[in-house]
């Protein structure tokens, strides 16, 4: 396959992936029409809008594989959770959402697996990396920091229901600290800051998952208070965070730093 052809056959992909993410996204919505519980500002929103702007406008090799992740916890999740009875069991329009949910996930994660074998058999993959590699830690910091201030925006304007005003504060104030190191920082600095970040976050999510009350997960770290859903997201940003700082090329990187 010429690279032509594999970059319109990605492309493609990456098209395919992310409108199934936002088809998706419009079955939560009619969940939530339907009497579907869920909190103010949804966090399956985040899970299923950012790896699709991600794989549509992102270049970057693991794009498609956050999808194929985010796939398998919302897959896994709805089954895992009990919810999927909700499929047969529910209001009519509950039910449609969900199984369009359901239905559009699968061919998001099917298009990104596809992208990602087509990567890999090519040899592109190691190609991709090499250029990622060098600015990962400042591309990790501008997309987190972009997610983190977006949750501390939609939460003050939402209210405290969901967070609370010191859990707003801290998603907003990463946002605010991730977009300046990865905007206007250097590299070796964005890296640093990654792995403080996500340090933090991922203390925090296992902090949580090791301390929080059986079967709620709830737990007061003395300024707010965190559960199930908390602790997951805290853990896998955190990851991400550390992904991108410790896999940053630290040798080309602190040359790009130095001309």
């Amino acid at each position: 396959m010429s690279t032509t052809v594999l970059d319109l056959s990605v492309a493609r992909g990456g098209r395919t992936a992310a409108a199934a993410l936002l088809v998706a996204a419009i079955g939560v919505m009619l969940q939530i029409l339907g009497g579907a519980t869920y909190p103010a500002v949804p966090p399956v929103f985040f899970i299923l809008l950012i790896p699709a702007a991600l794989v549509a406008f992102g270049r970057w090799w693991w794009t498609p594989v956050l999808v194929v992740l985010a796939g398998l916890f919302l897959t896994f999740g709805t089954f895992a959770s009990g919810e999927a009875g909700r499929l047969i069991d529910s209001s009519l329009l509950d039910a449609a959402g969900l199984w369009l949910q359901l239905l559009a996930v699968v061919v998001a994660t099917v298009a990104a697996a596809g992208m990602t074998i087509r990567t890999y058999r090519t040899g592109e993959v190691g190609r991709s990396v090499r250029r990622t590699r060098t600015i990962l830690a400042k591309r990790t910091a501008q997309v987190l920091g972009v997610v983190f201030l977006a949750f501390g925006i939609v939460g003050f304007v939402a209210g405290e229901q969901d967070f609370g005003l010191s859990h707003n504060l801290l998603h907003f104030l990463t946002g605010v600290f991730a977009l300046a190191v990865g905007l206007a920082g250097t590299v070796p600095l964005a890296q640093i800051g990654c792995v403080v970040f996500g340090g933090v976050y991922v203390a925090l999510g296992v902090g949580g998952m090791a301390l929080g009350a059986p079967g709620t997960g709830a737990w007061n770290t003395g300024l707010f208070t965190v559960a199930w859903g908390d602790h997951i997201f805290h853990s896998l940003i955190g990851l991400l965070f550390l992904a991108g700082g410790l896999l940053t090329d630290r040798g080309q990187s602190l040359l790009r730093h130095r001309t």
